[in-house]
């Protein structure tokens, strides 16, 4: 194929490439391979644009005001309409594309985020995909947002999702087929050789590397758990990893329970051996997910896992072999589950082996590899007569 003009548009949850970050070496290889890149992040200042990751590689970064959700996102949209702005993030996210006027765009979002950004494209006739990071079963599209989102996915050249059960989930929300449709697995960063050395010492030490924002990762569900009786018995230590917007309301929801001498705020750690060196089991008791980084970095480093069955943990943690799965992001499953894993243990060494041995059968292929292929299959598509004036 010819020398093409691919963008990427990402939004990182509250850090400055997070997301875009996964994907640096599928942006590698298509640069190295001649192509021009432009990078549209969606990003909540304060930030550096040099410092973004894209910043080397890509001929123009854009950087746009971070995608609000719920609340915020609706009472920007409300503002912005009684004020009759012009620079919403829709329009913003226009301006851009007609700038850069790429051949392609890979339109990185959750399930419903990306439809006005998908729209757009479509009315400039920029052929794009759609890369989705997480599909959540409480998000459902209403009537008056419906046909754009059905339509997002079914004018896409590709939908690209990083685990079968969001596919699934998007096709009954759409209620379509989505024919065009391929699986590739978010990157593994951390798969060593051998699972890494398991820890010895008298407490038993549980990690749980996520964003502080409890709708999705169920911070309340772990901390109301470790309160029970019979948990605050036990030599277990539970340390959180990350930053997020409800990260004060889980302090104080810790300190409320009287969890200040076994749970502990790490904050962000970019060593993940560091991690998984002192820890013996990793938890994420979450209520919507793609397919976390944090699972398939504890399974390569060789640890066990409790999640629950949201997104594609199933896919990867295989019961009382490799993990042990909670039914449903609900306290009374969580329970059960951890009770169950609790009792096993003296097991959980040997199944952290498993686990590492399931993360390297299951990364023989490199990811990032497989993504440039879909997006530079998907390019081929010929670009059609924009609609929308010029910038």
């Amino acid at each position: 194929m010819g020398k093409k003009h691919f963008g990427f548009d990402f939004t990182p949850p509250r850090r400055a490439g997070w997301v875009g970050s996964r994907w640096l070496q599928t942006a590698h290889l298509l640069h190295a391979a001649g192509h021009e890149l432009t990078v549209l992040h969606h990003v909540q200042p304060p930030f550096d644009v040099e410092s973004l990751p894209w910043s080397d590689l890509a001929s123009s970064v854009a950087c746009l005001p971070a995608r609000g959700n719920g609340v915020e996102g609706l009472a920007r949209r409300v503002w912005n309409r009684l004020m009759s702005n012009d620079d919403t993030l829709e329009g913003l996210f226009t301006k851009k594309l007609q700038r850069a006027s790429p051949d392609f765009i890979l339109i990185n979002c959750g399930h419903l985020d990306g439809a006005p950004y998908a729209t757009a494209c479509r009315k400039m006739g920029v052929p794009y995909g759609m890369l989705v990071q997480l599909a959540d079963d409480s998000q459902w599209p209403s009537d008056s947002v419906r046909e754009a989102c059905k339509a997002m996915y079914a004018e896409a050249q590709v939908n690209i999702f990083v685990s079968q059960r969001n596919l699934e989930l998007v096709e009954r929300m759409t209620a379509q087929r989505l024919a065009n449709a391929v699986f590739v697995r978010n990157p593994c960063q951390l798969l060593p050789d051998g699972p890494m050395p398991w820890p010895v010492n008298d407490t038993w030490r549980f990690a749980m590397p996520a964003r502080l924002e409890v709708q999705d990762k169920g911070h309340d569900l772990l901390l109301h758990l470790l309160a029970k009786p019979e948990w605050r018995n036990r030599p277990v230590e539970l340390n959180l990893y990350g930053h997020g917007r409800h990260e004060q309301g889980i302090r104080e929801m810790a300190q409320l329970l009287d969890l200040g001498d076994r749970v502990y705020f790490r904050g962000h750690e970019n060593n993940l051996e560091s991690i998984w060196r002192h820890h013996h089991l990793a938890v994420l008791p979450s209520r919507a997910e793609g397919l976390p980084l944090a699972l398939i970095e504890a399974m390569g480093a060789g640890r066990p896992a409790i999640v629950t069955d949201i997104g594609g943990n199933a896919e990867l943690v295989e019961e009382g072999m490799t993990g042990f799965i909670a039914e449903a992001p609900a306290l009374c499953c969580l329970e059960r589950t951890m009770e169950r894993a609790w009792q096993r243990r003296d097991e959980w060494q040997q199944m952290g082996v498993s686990a590492h041995l399931r993360i390297k059968e299951l990364w023989n292929e490199n990811p990032a590899v497989t993504l440039a292929a879909h997006i530079q299959r998907a390019s081929l598509v010929p670009r059609t007569k924009g609609t929308l004036p010029s910038a």
